[in-house]
């Protein structure tokens, strides 16, 4: 895992990424611990949003939602919340990023 926080419903959230040290995919895990909720994430970069802005849900306590995006190393990235909604309101939602090579690499341990 490189980073992990929390975001809430409240207002739009801008997570800073410190730089990234490799080129490659990296994997972005967002899970609830109650509740459910639903949100659009993209990736921001200084100039742009990179890849696709994607709206995302996740159902119920413990579940999660996975998504991907490329980056090159040393890019300084923001991941970027917009419209989220949580039941109950104000809930929190977890987030992990990792290298999705490393992600592959644990696959049948």
């Amino acid at each position: 895992m490189l980073f992990q926080g929390l975001f809430y419903s409240s207002g739009q959230s801008s997570i800073h990424l410190p730089s990234l040290s490799g080129t490659g995919t990296y994997l972005v895990l967002f899970s609830v611990g109650q509740g459910s909720a639903s949100f659009t994430a993209g990736v921001q970069s200084a100039t742009k949003v990179t890849d696709a802005v994607t709206t995302l849900s996740v159902q119920g306590a413990s579940q999660s939602v996975r998504g991907t995006f490329s980056a090159q190393g040393g890019d300084t990235l923001a991941l970027k919340i917009v419209g989220a909604t949580t039941s109950p309101v104000n809930a929190n939602v977890g987030y992990e990023i990792q290298s999705f090579s490393f992600c592959r690499s644990r696959v049948g341990r």
